[in-house]
């Protein structure tokens, strides 16, 4: 083999290869056949070994030989290429290509002519390697787009065909093999891994397909119009898949000028995915992302973060989309549906964006020339923004929530100028269609939106009249509906009335509905006769109808508000056959409602006085029968948030206590000052009642003060108790009725069991004090200190008493019916009167018979028993002669014991100090020994060289640990350290 041959190839040994037939020694044919023989050689040895540097070397050969001018060997040349090229990079045969097609056509078609006869052939070979025909596609597309490029381009239409009929169904398959991948990345969505697209089976990749997509030029080739169409399809749903949205829309242009009966459809679907690339608000199917959690299990975060939205990514949405609408005006053939350019409209903003009238009119020109049906959902859309940012000001500041730095002021702002804006449009609208029942109804449902957060605001005196004219306004629309009901139409359309319903309930949507929105209970009758109203069959539909859908929208529903829901759902209906699941639901809270009451009970007679304390006993009345079946009334009885051990049956967590504590405090805190509020254990047993079949759970026990002689009732309380329902679980406010009291005059508290305890303090008798210390404890709540005891001893007086407040301990789990368990402590400072002249101390006597007295009595650091009287001895003044003798013997054993110790000292020979200093810590740490060292400095007892060493020891451990620019020194032995410190001092 020669070099001429194979360039670089001249050292490999070749056998000798036959000189073809027909062929003379030393003309190009030989030469060629040498070539190809040298090629097939090659591949040979890629089988055996593998190189790849092999099948380099065979491609040059080859390439030579169909470069060549020469046809005789183009054959065999080409049946070696479609082996070759498909096993090469594709950057060494593809600029090959593109120029072979340039300077020699013919034999260029003919390589693409091979390529796409061996992608046919191969199918089954390469049906499980996507990426080799993904290679092949993208050379013939190379190369039919260079012939393309020149100014005598007149391509054979047989191939152009095949390559676009390939491509079309690789298209096909890749385009339902890829799943619609989430943007990588999109403001206001959670940040997200990139990642390829999943292939879920051997298709080619999306971006090869893109690679080798029929340009422009490609398209206009074509001679068949039906083909050529069909291409454009393909391209642009292609496109669409990968996000390439000007490619495709230019395509729709061209199918839109050929005014084909596709242009409607790929341009619905253009801008459906149009609207999902450019909205920036965060995807629903991302939302549940895990919570983490600090070494110390304190939250961090919860979920992934969101990219922020910019206000100038909103705008260049906008921007695009104006420019987009402005060349969809121009296409020939029937507009799009408004509703797709209005979705796209709003996908440019984030939920809770306030559109402006300049933004609508860029887009869709005067607002009000749009279909009043488009309208009616630009505008709800524009209410539900302005709700979502409404919810955002009443969950500013709340635990969990994102932290705003916006003044609620500015956005109080935002949300009145977002329902003026609203309101606006709509009364524009309704100038030209004023009988137009669906701009009627967005507009009452803004009105009531505005009144209900202008309440919410500032109450005002109007509020109830302002909310009937809207109910009222709610009517006429139904009139409106009702003259344009069809009453064949097998279908009826509840919005309406549902909308009516919903703000009688007490907010326009559903899932706003709290027990604050108060509803209004005269609504649901006159729902139900403006639907039996309707025409012929029409009104009996309606009323079906919306018994049926009253189960399913119970989902959205509070579950405190599922009653109120059904109640009045009910009474629109007027328990309509079709209510079904709903009715036996409203059934069964009824039920619970009848078998679970609470009941407050004073503890004690009527009459508990102004600013005294008093008690009140919470009780859950209830059947045996729905104690069993809820699994008792324990949990009610915990904070179950944060608490591991917690268990609620499949509902969320819930602060029970918390909950009943707020809502109690709120109920009586303008009359009543609530001292506390002490709950049973949540292992509480319930306890039979005389009444067969019910029980009674004890729940609280409140201690009040009322706030003035007025107050004469107390109000009723209210315990919220959650049970599953089967559709989820319901929250029931079970009420109790008011009490009646007399806070005008005081009735003794009742008691029994009282115990008291007094102690005497003798040990600054001296001082001419005692301390005397009362504590006393009851079963019900203890009386005041003139009720317990006698006055205090003769001969003393008290200068100071330190009361302190009633406390109720606990729940007495050994009382018969429900008691709790308080305490009470006075501590009295006393001095003796000054015609004092008895010694003894007498403890006062219990002023009640059955009350139980212990006395007690300090001996040193002591307590110790005592009897009911007392001896104080010297209490008050000790005799002078004692005191002088006393001081005298105490000077005189000090002296001798320090001349004795000086004595001793000055014999002895001065061994070495020994300093022990502070005690060494456990564990030595640069903080540890640090500290050590300053209760070294600090205790003192180091010469001067001592404490200077000392102070630059504390230095050089600070600069090497703590400073910002430790030093590259040898970091200090710490057990050193210590060491030395605690040793001898010099």
């Amino acid at each position: 083999m020669t070099p001429d041959l194979v360039a670089g190839g001249a050292d490999l040994p070749v056998a000798p290869t036959p000189r073809a037939k027909g062929t003379a020694p030393g003309t190009p044919g030989d030469l060629h056949a040498k070539q190809l023989a040298a090629a097939r050689e090659l591949l040979a040895r890629n089988a055996k070994d593998g190189q790849a540097a092999h099948l380099e070397a065979a491609w040059k050969p080859v390439a030579a030989v169909l470069e060549a001018s020469d046809t005789g060997s183009t054959t065999d040349a080409l049946r070696l290429a479609t082996d070759l090229i498909p096993r090469l990079r594709i950057d060494i045969v593809k600029p090959w290509l593109v120029s072979l097609m340039a300077a020699n056509p013919d034999r260029g078609w003919a390589v693409v002519e091979a390529l796409g006869e061996h992608l046919t052939r191969a199918e089954s070979a390469l049906a499980s390697n996507p990426d080799r025909r993904g290679k092949l596609l993208k050379l013939q597309s190379a190369a039919i787009n260079a012939h393309l490029a020149t100014k005598s381009a007149n391509p054979p239409q047989k191939l152009i065909v095949r390559f676009a009929t390939k491509w079309m169904e690789e298209a096909e398959a890749a385009r339902r093999a890829v799943p619609p991948p989430p943007p990588p990345f999109q403001p206001g969505r959670p940040v997200q891994p990139t990642r390829p697209p999943a292939r879920t089976d051997h298709s080619v990749s999306i971006y090869d397909l893109i690679d080798s997509a029929p340009n422009e030029r490609f398209v206009e080739s074509l001679a068949d119009q039906e083909f050529r169409a069909r291409t454009l399809e393909s391209l642009v749903r292609t496109y669409l898949v990968e996000g390439e949205e000007a490619a495709a829309f230019t395509n729709i242009e061209i199918l839109a000028a050929a005014r084909h009966a596709s242009t409607g459809d790929l341009l619905a679907e253009f801008l459906r995915t149009w609207a999902k690339n450019h909205n920036p608000n965060p995807n629903p199917a991302f939302a549940q992302q895990p919570i983490v959690y600090g070494p110390n299990g304190q939250m961090i975060s919860r979920g992934q973060p969101l990219v922020p939205v910019t206000r100038s990514l909103q705008e260049r949405n906008l921007d695009e989309l104006t420019q987009l609408v402005a060349r969809i005006k121009k296409l020939p053939g029937t507009p799009p549906d408004e509703s797709l350019l209005i979705q796209a409209f709003m996908s440019c903003y984030t939920a809770n964006a306030i559109y402006t009238r300049q933004a609508l009119q860029g887009v869709f020109g005067p607002p009000q020339n749009l279909k009043p049906d488009s309208l009616a959902r630009l505008t709800e859309q524009m209410r539900m923004s302005v709700t979502a940012l409404r919810m955002q000001l009443t969950q500013q500041g709340q635990p969990g929530q994102a932290k705003s730095t916006r003044k609620p002021e500015d956005l109080q702002g935002d949300v009145l100028a977002g329902y003026a804006m609203t309101r606006s449009l709509l009364d524009d609208a309704l100038v030209k269609q004023a009988t137009n029942w669906r701009l009627a109804l967005t507009r009452a449902v803004v009105m009531f939106d505005e009144l209900d957060f202008q309440h919410d605001i500032q109450p005002k005196p109007d509020f109830t009249s302002r909310r009937t004219e809207i109910m009222a306004e709610f009517a006429r629309i139904a009139g409106l509906y009702a003259a344009q009901v069809d009453e064949r139409d097998s279908s009826p359309n509840l919005t309406v009335y549902e909308q009516w319903f919903s703000a009688a309930l007490g907010a326009s949507d559903l899932q706003g509905l709290t027990e604050a929105k108060l509803p209004d209970p005269r609504q649901p009758a006159k729902i139900r006769a403006a639907m039996q109203s309707l025409p012929g069959e029409a009104g009996e539909r309606h009323v079906a109808e919306f018994a049926a859908a009253l189960y399913p929208k119970l989902a959205t529903v509070k579950p405190a508000m599922k009653p109120r829901f059904l109640k009045m759902g009910a009474e629109v209906v007027d328990n309509h056959p079709r209510l079904g699941p709903a009715k036996k639901l409203l059934n069964y809270y009824k039920d619970l409602s009848k078998e679970v009451k609470l009941e407050v009970v004073l503890d004690g007679p009527p009459g508990v006085g102004s600013m005294e304390p008093f008690g009140a006993f919470v009780l859950l009345r209830h059947t045996r029968e729905i104690e069993q079946g809820s699994g008792g009334f324990g949990r009610f009885l915990q904070n179950q948030v944060g608490n591991p051990m917690a268990y609620n049956y499949g509902r969320p967590a819930t602060n029970y206590r918390d909950r009943f504590e707020n809502t109690m405090s709120a109920a009586l805190g303008e009359h009543f000052e609530v001292v506390s509020c002490t709950f049973e254990s949540d292992k509480v047993v319930s306890r039979p009642t005389p009444e067969e079949g019910w029980r009674i759970t004890p729940y609280a026990y409140v201690l009040l003060k009322a706030r003035g002689p007025q107050v004469d009732r107390l109000p009723p309380l209210q315990l919220d108790l959650d049970f599953m329902d089967g559709a989820g679980f319901v929250v029931l406010g079970i009420e109790s009725a008011a009490v009646s009291l007399d806070a005008s005059r005081r009735e003794r508290r009742p008691a029994t069991g009282v115990e008291v305890t007094q102690t005497v303090d003798e040990r600054h008798a001296s001082e001419g004090t005692l301390k005397f210390e009362i504590k006393a404890t009851a079963r019900g709540l203890v009386p005041e200190l003139a009720q317990l005891l006698t006055a205090i001893p003769d001969g003393f007086e008290t200068v100071k008493t330190d009361a302190h407040a009633l406390s109720v301990v606990k729940f007495d789990p050994e009382a018969p019916q429900p008691a709790v368990r308080s305490e009470r402590t006075w501590l009295l400072t006393l001095k003796a009167k000054p015609d004092r002249t008895d010694p003894n101390f007498r403890f006062p006597v219990a002023a009640g018979s059955e009350t139980v007295v212990k006395l007690q009595r300090y001996r040193d650091a002591d307590i110790v028993p005592a009897s009911e009287e007392i001896v104080i001895g010297n209490f008050g003044s000790a005799p002078a002669t004692y005191r002088r003798y006393a001081a005298l013997a105490v000077l005189i054993g000090v002296v001798c014991v320090v001349a004795v110790v000086a004595w001793r000292l000055l014999r002895r020979p001065r061994p070495a100090q020994r300093w022990h200093g502070p005690q060494v810590p456990n564990r030595l740490t640069p903080v540890t020994v640090l500290g050590y060292l300053r209760s070294v400095a600090t205790q003192g007892g180091l010469s001067t060289s001592q404490n200077a060493e000392l102070q630059k020891t504390i230095q050089r451990i600070e600069q090497h640990y703590f400073s910002e620019l430790p030093d590259e020194a040898t970091p200090p032995e710490l057990t050193a350290v210590v060491n030395r410190w605690n040793g001898t001092a010099t």
